[in-house]
């Protein structure tokens, strides 16, 4: 059994951990109509996905775009959290 937070079940509403991160992504990135939310790595490191052409779930990570046209590789393994953005008013 794990005793870190990351693998904990008392999560906060709209959060999920590691155990189902890719499937959660991948759902997210499905969704209709589309929701922003962001990927924690650190606690000071997230990437926001903005739109699901700024992400792409793949077999051990997800691909990155940033507005910038640059493309980042994470590892699901090091993505703590999934953390859903409200929507812009």
């Amino acid at each position: 059994m794990c005793a870190r937070a990351s693998c904990r079940d008392d999560n906060p509403p709209g959060v999920r951990y590691r155990a189902h991160v890719k499937e959660q992504i991948e759902a997210l990135l499905r969704a209709t109509p589309f929701e922003p939310f962001a990927v924690e790595i650190d606690q000071d490191l997230a990437w926001s996905i903005p739109s699901p052409d700024h992400a792409m779930a793949a077999k051990s990570a997800l691909v990155i775009e940033d507005d910038a046209g640059l493309v980042h590789l994470v590892s699901y393994r090091h993505i703590r959290q999934v953390v859903h953005k409200a929507p812009a008013p």
